[in-house]
């Protein structure tokens, strides 16, 4: 029985020593911080020892938990996205390279020009993209029309629609 107990005493004093240092590494004015220690005080009866063996071990005030509030309760537990999520790279380096490319071919920039050159609707001007995305980079994927356009947007370029009059070469008219 002695050692149970032990093992046992071994353990709170562990999990103890986990909390307190989760609390230490926590932000000062975090507010998750402030809704941990509540609901960890929160069914506790006594208090005078929770105060002494987490929140002092911990560097905070002794009158700490008299400034909790109800709704810090309830913070933890209503969180329903990721806090200061990174963003996934949805394109790797070789497709952003590819579509720089294919971007210069199919909207050039005119010579001394700062604004790229569309001469096609924005439809004809992706299909263009995405027929020579597919015969020049079979192994990279191709952007959708959205995706195209969301990422020229992004680029921060200036774009012209530019009309070229294209002639005949038999007659020389224009079609």
């Amino acid at each position: 029985m002695g050692k149970i107990l032990k093992e046992s005493i071994s353990f709170y004093e562990g999990v103890i020593k986990n909390i307190v240092k989760l609390i230490e590494k926590m932000p000062p004015n975090s507010q998750l911080r402030r809704s941990l220690i509540a609901n960890l005080i929160e069914n506790i009866f006594e208090k005078r020892r929770f105060v002494n063996e987490i929140i002092v071990a911990a560097g905070l005030s002794k009158k700490y938990h008299y400034n909790l509030k109800v709704e810090d309760l309830d913070l933890i537990c209503n969180i329903k996205y990721a806090i200061d999520p990174k963003k996934r790279v949805m394109w790797s380096n070789d497709e952003l390279g590819a579509f720089d490319e294919l971007l210069d071919e199919v909207m050039p920039f005119l010579s001394g020009r700062d604004w790229r050159m569309r001469e096609w609707t924005k439809e004809d001007t992706w299909r263009e993209y995405y027929t020579i995305m597919g015969n020049r980079y079979s192994n990279l994927r191709a952007m959708s029309y959205t995706t195209f356009w969301k990422h020229v947007g992004d680029k921060g370029e200036k774009i012209h629609f530019v009309r070229v009059q294209k002639n005949c070469p038999i007659c020389n008219c224009e079609f």
